[in-house]
């Protein structure tokens, strides 16, 4: 295969990958903007978010609460490594969110956290480089198919 080729597609991968990130840490954000109410949770699991499987890794925690009769399982999705994160299934927590999404929630001890606030902050860079790393991965692939 053609290193030219290989860089394109690698790069478009990269670019791809780095936008959902920014997208969906954008998202998420925007889920918790506004009132909040408060809830009691239990931690049910943590999920990792790469495929190391270990508490090393960044994870996604989720937690079982109920709003109005309804039990949810919810989920804090973050990039912050488990070392920053204390909780363990089976942890209580007190969790914020917005009715109109209950599956998405902030952990309220976590809500000023600067890291996770440098986090929301950064994602429409993330994206930003998402995108520039896509556009030179098709460029890329233009050039390969012109060849």
């Amino acid at each position: 295969m053609d290193k030219l080729y290989t860089w394109a597609l690698a790069l478009i991968l990269v670019g791809v990958i780095l936008m959902a990130f920014g997208i969906v840490t954008r998202a998420q954000r925007k889920m918790l903007e506004g009132d909040l109410e408060r809830f009691d949770a239990v931690v049910t699991k943590l999920k990792p978010v790469t495929k190391r499987h270990n508490y090393g890794d960044a994870v996604t925690l989720y937690a079982e609460y109920t709003v109005g009769e309804k039990l949810i399982e919810g989920y804090f999705y973050t990039s912050l490594p488990s070392k920053m994160f204390p909780y363990r299934p089976g942890d209580s927590i007190v969790i914020k969110l917005d009715p109109m999404h209950p599956t998405v929630f902030m952990i309220e001890d976590m809500e000023n956290d600067p890291e996770l606030e440098r986090q929301y902050k950064s994602a429409p860079l993330v994206i930003g480089m998402g995108a520039a790393v896509l556009v030179i991965g098709v460029v890329l692939l233009i050039l390969h198919i012109m060849k």
